[in-house]
């Protein structure tokens, strides 16, 4: 029954309200900061691959083996399919 009434409280809409107003305006600034200073990222986030000069391949490659790994398709510290046949 407390709990109830403290998870009431705590995302009631006036406190969802409260923090909006409260901290609305320097989340959004910061959301836009970062757009900002990541805007080529954010242009051709689908068209290209994003790369510090090293082998960007590589790096997906290790996003998507990584992934395979949170979704529990793969082991994490052993990759069978890198050295397929």
């Amino acid at each position: 029954m407390i709990f109830r009434r403290i998870f009431q409280k705590l995302f009631s809409r006036e406190a969802w309200r409260r923090w909006g107003q409260e901290h609305g305006l320097a989340l959004l600034g910061y959301a836009l900061l970062a757009v900002a200073v990541s805007w080529p990222a954010v242009r051709d986030f689908t068209t290209r691959i994003l790369s510090d000069g090293g082998d960007a391949k590589h790096q997906l490659y290790i996003l998507w083996h990584t992934q395979q790994w949170v979704l529990g398709r793969q082991p994490l510290f052993y990759a069978p399919l890198l050295f397929y046949p």
